[in-house]
C-alpha cells in the first residue's frame, strides 16, 4: 500500500489538531467554494514567488502584477470602443448575430 503526500501546507504555529479541523472543515465545502479557495491560495502563492524571486515586498509585488493588468486591460480598450462605435445603431442580438455569422 502507497503513503499517500499531504496537500495542504501546514501553517506556522500549526498544531496536528488545528490541521486536522482544518482538513475536515475543507471536506465539508462545497466543490465551488473549495475551487474558489484554491484558486485564491494559488494567486497568493504566486505573488509570493514573485515577491522572493526579486526581492520584493508581497505588497510591492501585488502593484507589479496589478499595474500589468491595467496596462494589458488598456490595450484592448480602443479595440472595444471601435466595436462599441461600429455597432451602436443596433441591438446586442443583432451585432452577436453579425459577428457569429
Amino acid at each position: 500500500m502507497s503513503r499517500r503526500e499531504p496537500r495542504g501546507r501546514p501553517r506556522e504555529g500549526e498544531t496536528l489538531g488545528d490541521r486536522i479541523d482544518r482538513a475536515y472543515e475543507w471536506g465539508e465545502m462545497s466543490k465551488a467554494k473549495r475551487e474558489q479557495e484554491a484558486g485564491a491560495a494559488a494567486g497568493a502563492q504566486d505573488i509570493k514567488d514573485l515577491a522572493a524571486k526579486y526581492g520584493l515586498t508581497p505588497e510591492q509585488s501585488l502593484a507589479i502584477q496589478n499595474n500589468e493588468l491595467l496596462r494589458q486591460g488598456a490595450e484592448f480598450g480602443q479595440g472595444a470602443q471601435h466595436m462599441r462605435e461600429a455597432f451602436s445603431g443596433s441591438t446586442p442580438a443583432e451585432s452577436a448575430r453579425f459577428l457569429l455569422t
